[in-house]
């Protein structure tokens, strides 16, 4: 009876059920496996046939039940049990209890070469077989066979495996085709190999191989296939063979293998058994000393080869596609303790045999470790027992004051906090633990500045980065501490570790150390602050130790294989920058032919630039010939990556100044001419930055569509930001129906943080300074900053960098609604302590409520314990409590002050319909003092300003400009605060027109509004910030006291923008502040023209 485990193909599994309803159902193979419905079953059933052995017509499954104690194999012939499938399959072919196969007697079996009039017929008395063969003694001397010479055709020799005993057939005939035509006329006891008389194509030299006599087929069934011989016929010498499989060949010799047991280490190679092999006895031919068929000489109708044959799976007329043996191709994997690579089912063994855990730290069994720096107690420790792995830092100090204890991997760490609260405070992790057997203590060594010159020289290191270096040198001598330490744990023969100073203590450097690694295969560099493919300070130090120690280990340069390009000054990138950003700006709109879909072959693959003269030299001296920058550039676009790209640059003679490719009208954006995207892809990024997808996202999904791998999100990104720094972008910041002057707008704070941004750092601006910015200098210089990443190697430093200051930081408007380019930001002067009472009373209960219900729970924990309040309990509780502690102002200030910390945010002024006029970053919490910057730079001040400290808005403009006060009259308020408008007002009977917000005034008042005519200005609240309001008189300042402002209340635009907005916040808060501003700015003013498309359209 068959196993249940065994199936024929074609055929199912028997499921029955477990059940009274037939619901649930059960594997017969898998005792453990839980009842489950019919579709998980059949399911279940699916992965034990595709994990199946596939043999002689039989799927054998791996069986779980009891028969053995582990996971095994049934025979389908004998019934013995197997555990491996490798050594199953095996079995199965060489089975003794497999029923005996009817061969058939073909009458003749040639098989036909490349010429059609020549042809191989093997003949016998006997029934001979390639088994035969097997038998003979193994040697490494040439063995031959006993050939009878025709007077006409030469015979062929055949070179003997020395491993195997077993002819090998010579190159250029490939095993799964015949030698040349030959016919038998020896006697029995020798097998005669000849050609018949035909015009000789083929010249081999005659050998023969001596085979005993008499010749007894014999034919084990585990044996390779035999090769079938039949008596002569002189009427087939040109007959040629069917090309379909002989039924004696059994199906697993249709398809060569391939088992790349190189890789795996010796220590880790677990020896197969016979007949998986790296070298079958009919594998394909290495030796080179016959012609190959696919040779003229060989033929004169033109033939492919047979290697060519086999590489393309085509068999040519009268070839027959012969099997040969191979091994099983085993699947490879890699250990994640020792990175070492080996078969996958030993995996499991190699990591218990390997990488167990210990059972105790000993003196004969503990990690590896030396101390890097003796003054601090910093020991670098082995993270794992067994093979390379990447050091870790250890702090060990227990002199001096304060000790210190503590171990740099963050899964101890957790372990040290656990063991903590369990009351285990005595319990240390391996490492430390490992530190009692610590007996070296590692060298420093001191890196002199000419071999770091010289570095530059080699072109190894930039200037920037040989400055960096000797400051931090500079800054380890300071604090007393080893400067570069090599570490030397053993394990790996390639890799070279260094310990090197860090000043500050970051997330990869707790202890003011960082492990830097040198892959002397791959010549590689690794640290953990940065990817493979970028520099860092502790890189370049690495670098530096290794060249002064070791100059052999460091390749001479490693500056891009080019012959003719050389890489220019910065004073020439300079140039190049500012030239691209004047001359190669992109229009708006586009023309559709340049943002069409099309092929990637469709675009050029030889990026030249169009100039042909200097634009900058006088006289415009004519550019030398274009020189290959580099012939590995890739496009990228909606449909794919296209490589292999070539790209050119041109250089003036006179003044040295590189052009390259930047031409719209191919529908291509050229980057840092390594990278080039269509203008297609940037528009889609376009919108989808409207729809707030982050550029990973949308990277992420094409590489998905496609299944593609485009290069680093990081650089389409910046590639996106330099195609919108040089796209003509007008930024006019307008709402078609409420023109260039608004007369009533919303103003409100869009809290955003940046995490770079450290504000405690900004230097105080000098004392003459007043606040006035050139807002057009100042974002040419983002713009810039934004172009120059695509020239400049992100190792050398950019002079067009812009950083956060006091004296060159501001905000946008329109141009025709600002006064002029000079604009106000006067964030140097938020000094809380004194500043004005409006300003510090703006920080209201109201807002800070708003903002601790965006804070998450860890949030909120930390604040709590700053103000001294129990942490424990839900996220609304612990709201709750906060609210109940800040009924002190200062209170409030500060909580505030510790949420908003990063950045305040961006100051918003917008028309009633959600369209910006006015933006503005700031770099402290904001404050009345941001509007009335912005306002202040209005060329005409609005009527009606909403905002949600209408009060503390008045106060402060006003008393900026005492002799014309903005808000006029009453400062600001709708009426006079007398006793009688008061009453009126709390009693929600007050109502004051304002006539002119929906009609003209016949004669416009002096210094009025250019739409209104009113030289009224009020500062207003809405209802939902009545709250907000403690002076008794603010009452007088509701919006809803006004008609006339019902609708702008109403509308829905405002609050859209602001949602819109926060929708962005997860990718906008992670970017560097100038990348911030600047994409901050083109995404309001996309919004902008939708949304005045959208109201054109309706």
């Amino acid at each position: 009876m068959v196993h249940p485990s065994i199936i024929k193909h074609g055929g199912q599994f028997e499921v029955k059920s477990s059940n009274v309803n037939r619901t649930l159902f059960h594997c017969l193979l898998c005792p453990k496996f839980k009842l489950t419905t019919s579709r998980r079953i059949q399911r279940h059933m699916e992965s034990h046939i595709n994990t199946a052995l596939h043999v002689e017509g039989n799927i054998i499954c791996r069986c779980n039940q009891p028969c053995r104690p582990t996971g095994h194999y049934h025979c389908p012939y004998c019934g013995r049990t197997i555990l491996r499938k490798e050594h199953m399959e095996t079995h199965v072919y060489g089975c003794q209890c497999k029923p005996a196969q009817t061969v058939p007697s073909p009458s003749m079996t040639s098989v036909a070469l490349a010429s059609p009039s020549t042809t191989l017929t093997v003949s016998s008395s006997p029934l001979m077989t390639l088994a035969a063969f097997t038998s003979l003694p193994t040697t490494s001397s040439p063995m031959t066979l006993a050939v009878p010479q025709s007077p006409t055709v030469p015979a062929i020799q055949l070179p003997l495996s020395p491993t195997l005993g077993v002819p090998r057939p010579p190159s250029g005939i490939s095993a799964v085709h015949a030698s040349p035509p030959v016919t038998s006329a020896a006697p029995s006891s020798c097998l005669t190999l000849a050609a018949p008389p035909s015009p000789p194509t083929l010249t081999v030299p005659p050998i023969t191989l001596a085979v005993p006599s008499p010749v007894t087929p014999v034919v084990p069934s585990s044996s390779f296939s035999s090769i079938l011989v039949s008596p002569p016929s002189p009427a087939v010498t040109s007959a040629v063979l069917n090309p379909e499989p002989h039924p004696a060949i059994p199906e697993f010799m249709e398809e060569p293998m391939e088992c790349q047991a190189s890789v795996v280490d010796q220590d880790h190679c677990y020896t197969l058994p016979f007949p998986v092999s790296r070298h079958s006895p009919v594998a394909s031919p290495t030796s080179s000393d016959i012609v190959s068929a696919s040779q003229p000489e060989a033929s004169s109708t033109g033939a492919c080869s047979p290697e060519a044959s086999l590489r393309t799976g085509k068999v040519s007329d009268g070839i027959m596609k012969l099997p040969s043996y191979g091994v099983i191709r085993l699947k490879l994997a890699r250990c994640r303790h020792c990175s070492l690579r080996l078969y996958k089912k030993n995996l499991r063994a190699h990591i218990q045999r390997k990488h167990g855990g210990f059972k105790d730290i000993t003196a004969a069994s503990h990690l590896k470790n030396v101390c890097v720096d003796e003054t601090r107690g910093i020991f670098a420790v082995q993270k794992v027992a067994h093979g390379f792995s990447v050091p870790i830092h250890v702090q060990r100090k227990t002199w001096g004051n304060p000790h210190q204890i503590k171990c740099g991997l963050e899964e101890c760490h957790k372990y040290q906090l656990l063991a903590k609260k369990s009351g285990l405070i005595y319990s240390l992790c391996e490492h430390i633990r490992s530190l009692d057997y610590c007996s070296k203590v590692a060298p420093e060594e001191f890196l002199r500045e000419a071999v770091l010159e010289e570095l530059v020289s080699m072109h190894v290191m930039e200037e920037s980065m040989m400055a960096i270096c000797k400051m931090r040198q500079k800054a380890a001598e300071k604090d007393h501490v080893p400067f570069s330490v090599l570490v030397d744990l053993g394990g790996s023969t390639h890799q070279i570790c260094f310990s090197v100073h860090e000043p500050k203590n970051l997330s990869f450097s707790c202890f003011g150390r960082a492990i830097v690694i040198y892959n002397l295969k791959k010549q590689s560099w690794h640290c953990p602050c940065t990817n493979s493919r970028e520099t860092c300070p502790h890189k370049s130090i690495g670098k530096w130790h290794l060249f002064q120690t070791r100059r052999d280990l460091l390749p001479a340069s490693t500056e891009e294989t080019s012959h003719t390009y050389v890489h220019q000054s910065t004073i020439g990138w300079e140039r190049s920058v500012r030239y691209t950003f004047a001359h190669k700006k992109i229009p708006v709109p586009l023309p559709g032919d340049t943002t069409a879909p099309r092929a990637l072959t469709d675009y050029p693959v030889c990026l030249i630039p169009t100039e042909e003269t200097c634009k900058l030299c006088q006289g415009h001296p004519r550019l030398e010939e274009g020189f290959l920058f580099t012939d590995k550039a890739v496009i990228v676009g909606m449909s794919g990556v296209q490589h292999n790209i070539s790209t050119f640059n041109k250089r003036c003679p006179d003044c040295n100044m590189d052009y390259r490719y930047q031409e719209w009208r191919d529908g291509l954006h050229n980057f840092n001419d390594h990278v080039i995207l269509t203008l297609e892809l940037c528009l889609y990024m376009r919108h989808g930055l409207q729809c707030h997808m982050s550029v990973s996202r949308m990277i992420s999904s094409l590489e998905s569509f496609r299944g593609q791998r485009f290069p680093a999100v990081s650089i389409i990104f910046q590639a996106y930001c330099h195609f919108e720094a040089l796209t003509d972008t007008e930024y006019s910041y307008t709402c078609y129906s409420c023109g260039f002057f608004p007369p009533v707008v919303i103003m409100d704070i869009h809290r955003s943080r940046i995490s770079k941004l450290e504000v405690s750092e900004l230097k105080t601006p000098p004392e003459h300074f007043d606040g006035q910015h050139n807002a057009e200098v100042f974002w040419d210089s983002v713009q810039l900053e934004m172009i120059s990443r695509g020239f400049f190697p992100t190792c050398s430093k950019n002079p067009f960098e812009v950083h956060p200051c006091y004296t060159h930081w501001a905000p946008w408007i329109g141009k025709e609604t600002r006064k002029s380019d000079g604009l106000l930001n006067t964030e140097f002067k938020k000094m809380l302590a004194s500043e004005t009472e409006g300003e510090v009373s703006s920080v209201t209960a109201d807002r800070l409520c708003e903002e601790l219900l965006k804070q998450n729970e860890a949030t909120l924990q930390t604040l709590c314990k700053k103000c001294g309040v129990n942490t424990s309990g839900s996220r609304t509780d612990l709201i709750i409590r906060l609210m109940e502690k800040l009924t002190d102002q200062q209170t409030c200030v500060d909580v505030y002050k510790s949420i908003c910390s990063a950045s305040g945010g961006w100051s918003v002024v917008a028309c009633p319909h959600g369209i910006v006029y006015s933006l503005k970053f700031n770099l402290h919490i904001g404050t009345p003092r941001d509007f009335a910057d912005l306002l202040l730079s209005w060329k005409h001040f609005p009527n009606v300003c909403l905002y949600d400290s209408a009060c503390a808005l008045a106060t402060h403009t006003n008393s900026r400009v005492p002799h014309n006060p903005p808000f006029y009259p009453h400062d600001g308020k709708l009426v006079a605060p007398t006793q009688e408008n008061l009453a009126q007002a709390v009693c929600r009977k007050l109502k004051v027109p304002l006539l002119w917000l929906k009609e003209n005034h016949e004669h416009l008042q002096q210094n009025g509004h250019p739409v209104t005519g009113s030289s009224h200005h009020y500062a207003l609240y809405n209802k939902l910030h009545e709250i907000n309001a403690k002076d008794p008189d603010d009452v007088l300042r509701g919006a809803d006291l006004v008609p006339e402002l019902q609708d702008a209340l109403k509308s829905k635009g405002v609050k859209l923008l602001f949602a819109d907005m926060r929708k962005n916040n997860y990718f906008l808060n992670s970017m560097s502040a100038s990348t911030h501003v600047f994409l901050m700015r083109n995404l309001i003013e996309h919004r902008n023209t939708f949304c005045n498309q959208k109201r054109l359209d309706n």
